[in-house]
């Protein structure tokens, strides 16, 4: 990876070509085998892909006068091209031996084109980090010193002097303490509001993912339970699938319950789910809680710690509103109470589901008690830092009772509450601190950070006329800098063919600029450098050049040039030096063109030529935008179709179903077939007669479209229960329990109302081009039912177009 880009290079350019009669089918389309200025690093060659398919030339090879292997996943687009380079000089030179990284200037950006890509903001690039994070990105702080860090300490009253400051002073026989540190009647400052961690939705693991239907729930305990003993004493709660009518489980929480599936069938009665949280570190009386909620039949009360909050809520096809919960919150260890009721005479469908969330405020740890009588109390943190220090910004959250200076390895970086000027151990602070608060966020300098060991060290003073109360701690936190596009840049380079060799740099910005300690490196056959005099500035929007008579060397077609800061920390900019003579335009920020003459020390000049030009060109236009799939939905039964029906009370077993049973001499009628006193949500067309367990329908459809992500889909109207066969197939069942389905199998409950189910999808693999069979048998929850009803809509979901992608326009042109 080190040498990407000065080994052979692949890239692709999607360009559209009339079909050329060839004898292969990728074949040598174009080759630059002599370059005008006879360097190698500008030879090329093009191969051509006749076919409007893509082809896969992974581990192809080139041989010859050129030797090269195509590596795994090398393809040439259908009737596109593909360029074999050595050296192409699109991509950063900077990014091949100078020490940084190739990174991509905008993370979403497409990667082939060589101009989406840079080098990367420092020496050793950015892994595991943003490349190039703008003022406005969201960046993740690294903790250096908690809150609660370990520190050394002494306040024994003595003057330790100044040494006491730097990274390299022996703290061996100072105490150690973890903070806060307090003494006397400090206060405690409130801190921040946190979430609280220890909340958890229904059916989740600890790290708040969704667990499989059939394990305990960690987190809720079932209380009491209609269903079975136990509880008492009170056992975990199961994880349910939910049942086809419930709001559905996702990845953030589950349904629980009794028993698993949510379809099987518990006791009616009282359901009772109790989750604990833990409000330890927290202030309770600035915790609150937000939960929204789901249930079979109901939920009749929520309890805090056992006392009512008067929340309730019934419905399980979506979550409640949010209900807030504000009060009746204790130290320790809290309980919410979810008490649920499956309704209805006989056992049917229960479970529950919530989703919880709540924030509190949190309590700052009161950790080592300190002597109150001395002025001074001195304290001491060691941390390490991986990062760049150079690329690092440094925030200080203290938090101080009565004054404070802060030390980074030895250097000044804060004072708050006191004097200018020299400090000493007797120095009071400026004001009295009666109830320290933290001081909020501030920036402090990073220059005297280093990577390795560092030692933050803090000096806390008390007011004269108050040494009775101590509190101290502080968090040290570290953010990447913003990336800053540096000024100087190289703007004029000789050919490497002149008789003296030169180069030009130049200063975009509006301050001068000091090149004390930078350091411009060949590399090359022959590496040199040349570190810049402390003398040597250049203006704003300035020029330099310097001759190879200072450079200290000439360097040769295809060397690189680099330039550093002092430190070294990045690289500035970067250029190869060829065999003629180049320069930007405009000056120091715009592409490499060929100047008119040279000028070394001032602006370059060029000749352009407007007689006839290029006016403008479309080579890439704007991707055509990805488009979902399209599907048609066609009625292949109407709610009202005709049916064969038969309510003899027979025993027809399963012959009945097949698509060759003789049902001629079944009765004929209209849905909705029905004995129903109620209101229907369809027309009422054909009477049926009480008395029957089980009822039997069937009719036929013609299918005659395309079986390719064809998706049947059944809306069903049914008093009480049914069972659904599609060319002899079941195909859906509702309402009725799971097994081998009888003549005198019951519906699983009774159906007050009939009304619309679903729609609800069904296989589909056995459907026939040309005429099918559906047929239904209807079911009795008792013996005693009063009524009966039966009707569904049967749609075709067709798939008319399919989905695509988001793709590449294969328009282009040139205008003159």
């Amino acid at each position: 990876m080190s040498r990407l880009i000065s080994r052979l290079l692949i890239f692709l350019a999607s360009f559209v070509a009339s079909s050329v009669s060839a004898d292969s089918t990728i074949v040598f389309n174009e080759i630059m085998y002599h370059p005008a200025t006879n360097e190698p690093a500008l030879e090329w060659l093009e191969l051509h892909n006749q076919m409007a398919v893509n082809m896969d030339v992974s581990e192809w090879s080139i041989e010859g006068g050129v030797q090269f292997q195509f590596p795994e996943g090398t393809v040439v687009p259908g009737d596109g091209y593909l360029v074999v380079a050595l050296s192409p000089s699109a991509w950063p030179v900077g990014s091949d031996g100078a020490g940084v990284s190739l990174a991509k200037i905008y993370p979403s950006a497409a990667s082939p084109p060589a101009t989406n890509w840079t080098m990367s903001a420092q020496i050793g690039g950015t892994p595991g980090a943003p490349n190039f994070p703008g003022p406005g990105a969201t960046t993740t702080n690294t903790v250096l010193v908690r809150i609660d860090e370990l520190w050394k300490y002494q306040n024994s009253g003595n003057d330790p002097g100044t040494a006491w400051r730097g990274a390299a002073f022996d703290d061996n026989a100072w105490p150690i303490g973890r903070a806060l540190f307090w003494a006397g009647n400090a206060q405690l400052p409130a801190g921040e509001f946190q979430s609280i961690p220890t909340l958890f939705n229904t059916g989740v693991d600890d790290s708040h993912n969704a667990l499989s239907p059939g394990v305990p729930d960690p987190h809720y305990l079932l209380t009491v339970s209609a269903q079975s003993t136990p509880p008492p004493p009170p056992i975990a709660a199961t994880v349910i699938q939910n049942h086809p009518a419930w709001l559905a489980n996702d990845a953030l929480s589950s349904w629980i319950g009794p028993v698993d599936p949510g379809t099987a069938n518990v006791a009616p009665g009282e359901y009772r789910y109790r989750t604990s949280f833990n409000l330890s570190s927290f202030d309770p009386a600035t915790a609150q809680i937000t939960l929204s909620v789901a249930a079979d039949n109901r939920l009749n009360e929520v309890l805090i710690n056992g006392a009512s909050s008067g929340i309730s809520f019934v419905g399980f096809n979506e979550f409640s509103q949010s209900f807030v919960i504000t009060n009746g919150f204790v130290n320790g260890t809290n309980t919410l109470e979810f008490v649920a009721f499956n309704d209805a005479t006989t056992p049917n469908p229960a479970g529950f589901r919530a989703r919880l969330s709540g924030t509190a405020q949190a309590l700052l740890p009161q950790n080592t008690q300190l002597n109150p009588g001395p002025v001074t109390a001195y304290f001491r943190a060691t941390f390490t830092f991986t990062g760049n220090p150079t690329a690092t910004l440094l925030t200080l959250r203290p938090m101080v009772d009565d004054g404070a200076v802060f030390y980074l390895n030895g250097a000044e970086v804060c004072r708050l509450n006191l004097p200018g000027g020299a400090i000493s151990s007797s120095t009071p602070a400026s004001l009295d601190v009666t109830n320290a608060s933290s001081s909020g966020t501030l920036s402090i300098p990073a220059s005297g950070l280093v990577t390795g060991t560092n030692v933050l060290a803090v000096e806390v003073h008390q007011a004269t006329n108050d040494a009775s109360d101590i509190l101290f701690g502080a968090e040290l936190l570290a953010t990447p800098a913003p990336f800053i596009k540096p000024s100087l840049a190289f703007n004029e380079i000789a050919a490497s063919t002149n008789p003296v060799f030169w180069l030009e740099l130049a200063n975009s910005g509006t301050n001068g600029l000091p090149l004390d300690g930078y350091v411009l490196v060949r590399d090359g056959a022959t590496d040199n450098q040349f570190v810049f005099p402390a003398s040597q500035t250049i203006a704003a929007g300035g020029y330099l050049s310097l001759n190879e008579t200072q450079l200290g060397f000439h360097p040769q077609s295809g060397d690189k040039l680099f330039l550093y800061p002092p430190n070294r920390s990045s690289v500035i900019d970067a250029v190869v030096v060829k065999k003629t003579l180049r320069g930007r335009y405009p000056d120091a920020t715009g592409r490499w063109l060929y100047p008119a003459q040279p000028t070394p020390g001032s602006s370059n000049v060029f000749a352009f030529h407007d007689e006839i030009v290029i006016n403008e060109i479309m080579y890439h236009h704007r991707g055509l935008p990805a488009t979902p799939e399209i599907y048609q939905d066609t009625t292949l039964l109407p709610v009202t179709a005709a049916w064969k029906y038969d309510q003899s009370g027979l025993d027809l077993g399963a012959a009945w179903r097949a698509n060759s049973y003789d049902d001629s001499s079944w009765p004929s009628g209209a849905a909705l077939l029905y004995v129903e006193d109620a209101a229907l949500p369809a027309p009422k067309n054909t009477p049926l007669t009480l008395g029957q367990t089980t009822y039997y329908f069937r009719t036929q459809f013609v299918f005659n479209g395309s079986t390719n992500g064809l998706a049947l889909q059944l809306h069903p109207i049914i008093d009480d229960g049914a069972v659904f066969y599609l060319n002899g197939q079941e195909v859906f069942r509702t309402n009725m329990p799971v097994g081998p389905i009888s003549y005198s199998t019951p519906a699983s409950s009774g159906v007050t109302d009939a009304a619309f189910a679903g729609p609800f999808t069904i296989p589909s693999a056995n459907v026939a081009v040309g005429t099918n069979v559906l047929a239904v048998e209807v079911h009795q929850a008792s013996t005693n039912s009063t009524d009966i009803v039966f009707g569904t809509e049967l749609l075709a979901h067709v798939q008319t177009s399919p989905a695509l992608p988001y793709r590449d326009s294969s328009e282009s042109w040139i205008e003159l």
